[in-house]
């Protein structure tokens, strides 16, 4: 057929698709394509749409609300995307659902109830957040946990600012309770407690795996002005992902009176830092701690 491009259909049935014909004039045919083009440029607002609300909606929002949970932080880079693609691949009904399928996050300088992070990398999977009540007005807030990769590096400086964390001090103070039983020549009852632990990490070596080969721990005991010093050198090794061993410590200088000079006894203690923690990697690498595991974020 003349002016038509023939297509079959799955019954057998012919199908046309109209083309311009011979006697269509100029006008018709500018028409037409008038017509195309506008659909065309409906469709690309609709995905620049899609893109312009992860970008200038979703993405400050999060943000604002990772900044609400933490004290400080100096730089906070946050991509929304799927695990196809960026962020223009989220569908509608999944941001209104509350679904995000993937967030990636890097921040500098970051204080998290009283933890000292210095370069944080974050990969969370599966988000669900109240994004449908938040664009009413509501407080964004988390629905569920989140698994989330987790790569750190810290400074000696970061870590033992970190010691001093609420998250941390309850735990250290019944290491450092048990560690004082164990160093001991006698009970250490009416004995002043050991205090302010310091990591040194300058003389740390490559760690493989889960075992770091030197570390160096300082504690103190008594008051400050007349502090006795206690430095210790010990290997570290994480056992089941979130228990931290001692593993071969001996006395780096010699000990105070009163305190054995056999550590063996220290290889069966334990500091376990959580349930939520998983540590896959730890080494120490130009004068910083650096870190890989998984996070759960609980809401």
């Amino acid at each position: 057929m003349a002016g038509s491009l023939g297509l079959t259909s799955s019954n057998g049935m012919a199908m046309a698709k109209d083309m311009p014909k011979n006697n269509e004039s100029p006008s018709t045919q500018q028409t037409e394509g008038a017509k195309l083009g506008d659909s065309l440029t409906a469709n690309s607002k609709v995905q620049k749409g899609k893109r312009n609300l992860v970008a200038g909606v979703l993405g400050p929002a999060l943000k604002l609300w990772l900044r609400s949970q933490v004290e400080a932080v100096e730089r906070l880079e946050v991509a929304i995307g799927s695990e196809t693609g960026e962020g223009d691949h989220l569908t509608s009904r999944q941001m209104l659902a509350g679904r995000i399928p993937l967030v990636r996050v890097e921040a500098d300088e970051v204080i998290y109830k009283g933890l000292h992070l210095g370069q944080l990398q974050l990969a969370g999977r599966d988000i669900r957040m109240n994004l449908g009540q938040a664009v009413r007005g509501k407080p964004l807030k988390l629905m569920a946990p989140i698994a989330v990769d987790l790569q750190l590096k810290m400074t000696e400086a970061q870590l033992n600012e970190s010691l001093e964390s609420p998250l941390l001090a309850p735990q250290l103070v019944e290491w450092l309770t048990l560690l004082q039983a164990l160093l001991m020549e006698g009970e250490p009852i009416g004995a002043a407690p050991l205090t302010q632990p310091r990591i040194a990490l300058a003389g740390g070596e490559l760690g493989v795996g889960l075992d770091i080969e030197h570390l160096g721990l300082r504690v103190y005991q008594g008051e400050p002005s007349a502090a006795a010093e206690l430095a210790i050198e010990t290997g570290l090794t994480i056992a089941n992902g979130n228990l931290l061993k001692l593993r071969q410590p001996c006395w780096s200088e010699a000990p105070p009176a009163g305190f054995k000079d056999d550590l063996s006894g220290l290889a069966m203690m334990s500091l376990k830092l959580g349930s939520d923690v998983v540590i896959e990697r730890i080494a120490i690498a130009a004068g910083q701690l650096q870190l890989t595991g998984q996070l759960t974020v609980q809401p």
